[in-house]
């Protein structure tokens, strides 16, 4: 592995007073959500209160703030939140209450309290309380949510109707997250375990040990890079952190512990520069690492500030790519919401596309009746230069099987190849021994004859007649 990394001298700045979001009365949740979630335009907080209240403020909607309008259509606390990557202003909010919900925020923001009267729907189907929401990153309208009861359900939201569920947990998920085409997903559990999940299936491709600590645990797929990142505890309390390859779940391909620590560590992924957030439950940093290509993890720094209770990732069309800032992390305080931008330094004015390849556009790139069909995409990408207009390049859609289907049928195609490979030697092979009885015995080897001694030399010289 290279020693270096030319992202080693990002750097993080918490935003000042007046430009973070003051004066909250922050819900302080036992649950073990992000406990904050964030669009482009808006960023979400839980707040005390009854109704399950949600504050939604525009990201320039700073100060400090006097009662700002809530979400409060549920019937126990939000445990967790999601924006959709198409819609902005579309919110999911699981709850206590067993329901999940989903709210269009209005252009501008909220000038009103929202109640359960304005939900765009209202997805029923949980038998407990719902802890986790997962919009699908390249599908519209696709959603999963898990809940205590053991499940996670897959939902078309324009419809209101559960289309998959996968029952077979042996306790609950603490953290669940999808394939960076949506085709599989993997869940960490309650029970110490990672599980590969094939959701059009409805059922687990595989189950695999990670972390031996109690405490609870978190996964991250890492984007393009076709890996999944685990944080979980050792048995004497460390922090654990591990990245696996899906095609290989006995063991992760790299593992290493950072320290002894009683938090939670939150992932935020960049898929684009392929950099790790990792922020701690009560502690003040965030560190962040790049995902080399052996698939270690190579530290690169750490941003220091007040201690979080949660933490999430703005999309990255929401940075300042002329101010070359790469990432935008809202942290979730005690009683503010802080933003912090991460800067990587750089000399001029000018776009920067090694800085800045094409990243996720809110463009889905196919319809929820498509993906429940069996077809899968990568997500849009679009161009991050102001001078770009935006355009947009979408990968082409697949149809082929999924997730536990799919691994049969590329083992196959795999042995196919094999197959065809052998046939290829074999064939080499016995047009080898083919051509070997057929040539003529090979003539017995003779040995050399020693050259003959050199003549003496005539002594031209010596012409006179002997006497």
């Amino acid at each position: 592995m290279k020693s270096g990394s030319k992202w080693r001298h990002i750097f993080g700045t918490a935003a000042r007073n007046d430009q973070c979001h003051e004066g909250l009365r922050i819900l302080n949740s036992a649950w073990d959500s992000d406990g904050v979630a964030c669009s482009e335009k808006y960023v979400a907080v839980p707040m005390q209160g009854g109704g399950g209240p949600v504050c939604v403020l525009r990201h320039d909607q700073t100060g400090k703030l006097s009662s700002p309008p809530t979400i409060s259509g549920h019937k126990g606390q939000v445990l967790d939140m999601a924006f959709s990557p198409f819609s902005p202003g579309m919110l999911a909010t699981g709850s206590d209450d067993t329901t999940c919900k989903i709210w269009s925020i209005p252009d501008g923001g909220l000038t009103e309290n929202l109640h359960a009267d304005h939900a765009l729907v209202e997805l029923n189907g949980h038998a407990k309380k719902v802890g986790i929401t997962r919009w699908h990153p390249s599908a519209e309208g696709v959603l999963a949510t898990s809940s205590i009861d053991k499940t996670v359900k897959i939902w078309n939201v324009e419809t209101g109707q559960e289309t998959f569920s996968v029952d077979d947990f042996p306790d609950y998920p603490t953290s669940m997250c999808w394939s960076y085409d949506g085709g599989v997903m993997a869940a960490t559990t309650k029970h110490k375990e990672i599980s590969l999940i094939d959701p059009r299936e409805g059922a687990i491709m595989s189950t695999t040990a990670s972390h031996p600590g109690a405490k609870s645990q978190r996964c991250c797929w890492l984007g393009s890079k076709n890996l999944i990142f685990t944080f979980g505890f050792s048995k004497q309390s460390g922090r654990e952190i591990a990245v696996w390859d899906p095609k290989k779940m006995d063991a992760p391909v790299y593992k290493d512990e950072i320290d002894v620590a009683s938090g939670v560590l939150m992932p935020a992924y960049d898929p684009d520069l392929h950099v790790l957030y990792l922020g701690g439950k009560g502690d003040g940093n965030i560190r962040y690492f790049e995902v080399k290509d052996d698939s270690s993890l190579f530290y690169l720094s750490q941003f220091a500030g007040n201690p979080q209770a949660g933490m999430c990732m703005a999309p990255k069309r929401a940075c300042n790519v002329m101010k070359t800032e790469v990432a935008k992390i809202f942290k979730m305080e005690k009683t503010q919401v802080t933003p912090v931008s991460f800067v990587l330094p750089r000399k001029g004015e000018s776009f920067h596309e090694d800085v800045f390849p094409n990243s996720a556009a809110p463009q889905a790139a196919l319809g929820a009746d498509e993906w429940a069909g069996g077809s899968t995409a990568d997500p849009v990408l679009m161009s991050l230069n102001p001078s770009g207009g935006g355009a947009v390049s979408a990968a082409p859609v697949v149809k082929k099987a999924s997730g536990m289907a799919g691994r049969v049928a590329d083992l196959e195609a795999e042995v196919a190849e094999l197959k065809k490979q052998l046939a290829e030697k074999d064939a080499e092979i016995a047009a080898l021994k083919a051509g070997g009885a057929s040539a003529p015995a090979p003539a017995p080897a003779v040995a050399a004859a020693e050259p003959a001694p050199a003549p003496a030399a005539d002594d031209d010289d010596d012409d006179e007649p002997a006497e």
